[in-house]
C-alpha cells in the first residue's frame, strides 16, 4: 500500500488514506495493494482529459492493473483530487472507498450497476465508521 503526494499540501492525509485503503481492502477480501496519488486540480485535469477525455478536473479517477499480469501485487491506481473533493464539499475517504471498487470490477454504466455500488459504499463506510 502506498500514498504518494504530488503536493507536500496533501501529505496530511497519507496515513488516514493507507489505512482505510487496506481496511476496504481487508473488507472486500482482496489480497492486493492500492497505489494513491494525491494530486492537485491541474494534474487530475490533465489525467482526466488525457484518459476519458474530458477537459476538466474530478474527485478520483482509477486505473486497473492489466489483468494480463495476474500475479501483479496491485490491484491498480488510485488519484485523488484533494482541493476538488473539498471544494465539493465530498468525503476524502468516500472518494478512496470509490476508486477502489472501481479497481475491483464495480462500475455504475447502468442504474442497476449505480444502485449496487452505492449500497456497496454505504456498507463500506457504515463499517469503517460504525458509531457513525
Amino acid at each position: 500500500m502506498s500514498v504518494t503526494s504530488l503536493d507536500k499540501r496533501f501529505r496530511i492525509y497519507g496515513r488516514e488514506l493507507e489505512r482505510t485503503a487496506s481496511r476496504v481492502l481487508s473488507f472486500l477480501k482482496e489480497n492486493r495493494d492500492v497505489e494513491i496519488y494525491l494530486v492537485g486540480g491541474h494534474r487530475m485535469r490533465s489525467l482526466n482529459s488525457g484518459f476519458r477525455g474530458t477537459n476538466k478536473s474530478t474527485n478520483v479517477l482509477s486505473f486497473r492493473a492489466p489483468e494480463d499480469f495476474p500475479n501483479l501485487k496491485s490491484a491498480g491506481e488510485v488519484y485523488l483530487c484533494p482541493p476538488y473533493i473539498k471544494s465539493h464539499s465530498e468525503d476524502m475517504r468516500y472518494m478512496l472507498v470509490h476508486g477502489i471498487l472501481h479497481l475491483v470490477g464495480f462500475n455504475h454504466d447502468n442504474k442497476s450497476d449505480r444502485m449496487r455500488m452505492e449500497k456497496l459504499e454505504t456498507n463500506i463506510m457504515q463499517w469503517l465508521n460504525p458509531t457513525s
